[in-house]
């Protein structure tokens, strides 16, 4: 899901990690992705999203340069 701003994305990270809070929803598979994080933790997004750990992320479009 793409947001047009840094808040945005936080906010909607934020409701869907708390929709995802009871089972068989699992609250880490929701990120967020966005400018502003530090290049560990979006390659860290990146490699969950490959391997499929991560099953949504909410993202500026930080995230088509770093795909």
């Amino acid at each position: 899901m793409f947001a047009n701003s840094r808040l945005a994305t936080e906010v909607l990270v934020t409701y869907l990690k708390d929709a995802c809070a009871r089972p068989p929803a699992l609250p880490d598979a929701v990120r967020g992705y966005r400018g502003g994080y530090l290049p560990k933790e979006r390659r860290e997004i990146e490699r969950g999203l490959r391997e499929g750990a991560i099953r949504c992320v909410v993202a500026t479009n930080a995230l088509e340069l770093g795909v």
